[in-house]
């Protein structure tokens, strides 16, 4: 970790970090957080489809956070409850086609 990778915590920041995030990562900026998850990510994508309905898409994101996984694919409609996903959404890579044909 180096100095540009993290900020100076203060009292108001000790307070206030509002990031559903691990404390390893607390002070951290997001750009350095999703480099050392990409360092870390495992050989794995995820593939969800959202064509009937979001049931599962929000599950399927908070998963490969947990287990680092390379990217999530998404194909059907974009929009999905982004509720369930409790933030992780913030730090998995995310790649949404249409279709199944476009991934």
């Amino acid at each position: 970790m180096t100095k540009d990778t993290m900020t100076s915590p203060t009292s108001s920041q000790t307070r206030n970090e509002t990031r559903n995030i691990i404390d390893h990562y607390h002070y951290w900026k997001h750009e350095a957080i999703l480099a050392d998850l990409d360092s870390r990510a495992n050989n794995f994508s995820i593939i969800c489809s959202n064509l009937y309905n979001d049931f599962n898409i929000a599950t399927c994101i908070r998963n490969a956070n947990a287990f680092l996984a390379k990217r999530v694919f998404v194909y059907g409609a974009k929009q999905y409850d982004r509720r369930g996903t409790v933030g992780t959404h913030h730090y998995v890579r995310m790649v949404h086609a249409g279709t199944y044909t476009r991934l």
